[in-house]
């Protein structure tokens, strides 16, 4: 699946340990960039389709994913389902973003594994609480404290 023309392919992350953001919208990417990529300190990969998302699972190796449940190429949860499927990615830690969940589907997402849901649009006054209560081992590897 080609790459969108705003969001381009990211380069490969050589290192393990990477935040994986799956998500389409170019300005939510650029929010949870800014976020975590700068000012928490995380590196951060990025992806604008599922079948790209579940690529760079496979090869960076995250340390957690971050999924919106509405992709140009396939539903969140149909991207869910691979991931827990393949071997590579089956114990990845998911949290869901997405501002339209309906209670079904959330049921489904933690039926497949999905720790945590994060409301749309993002409230960045309690981001840093929400990942250190879903993700506390990706919250001790920021490089700047709590924002409080």
């Amino acid at each position: 699946m080609p790459c969108s023309a705003v969001l381009p392919c990211p380069p490969p992350v050589q290192e393990e340990g990477c935040l994986l953001c799956i998500e389409d919208n170019p300005v939510n990417v650029m929010l949870l960039q800014e976020f975590f990529g700068r000012v928490l300190g995380l590196p951060v990969q990025l992806a604008a389709t599922g079948a790209l998302g579940l690529a760079l699972a496979r090869s960076s190796r995250p340390m957690a994913v971050l999924l919106d449940m509405m992709l140009p190429d396939m539903d969140g949860l149909a991207l869910l389902a691979q991931m827990r499927a393949d071997p590579l990615t089956r114990d990845l830690p998911v949290v869901i973003v997405s501002g339209l969940l309906e209670p079904q589907q959330w049921a489904a997402a933690r039926a497949l594994g999905a720790i945590a849901r994060w409301p749309k649009p993002l409230d960045f006054s309690r981001l840093y609480q929400l990942l250190e209560q879903a993700l506390p081992q990706v919250a001790a590897r920021c490089t700047h404290p709590a924002l409080g």
